[in-house]
């Protein structure tokens, strides 16, 4: 199953997941959360507004289709979790 086919989690909105998401729908702010996993639970509307996409578009692992396909290995490789317990990732280099 490719991690596209994966089915869709149940996310708990804690306070401040709620909080986070009035700030940015308050707000012009592009942003988007994602769990430790890079499982995308939230686009802000202003990032839909910039990105042309449908509510919706992009949870899950869905992101990744917008990612250049020469670029969705690294991309997916730098959201990974660390093998290493303890060790914190590194940024990707530019």
């Amino acid at each position: 199953m490719s991690i596209l086919e994966q089915t869709p989690r149940v996310e708990i909105w804690t306070p401040e997941r709620q909080n986070f998401r009035a700030v940015t729908e308050g707000t012009s702010l592009m942003a988007w959360a994602t769990d430790v996993d890079g499982h995308c639970f939230y686009m802000s509307p202003e990032w839909h507004r910039f990105t042309g996409t449908d509510p919706g578009a992009g949870l899950g692992f869905n992101w990744l289709l917008a990612i250049h396909p020469d670029d969705v290995v690294n991309v997916r490789q730098a959201f990974s979790p660390p093998t290493i317990p303890n060790k914190p990732m590194a940024s990707p280099t530019v």
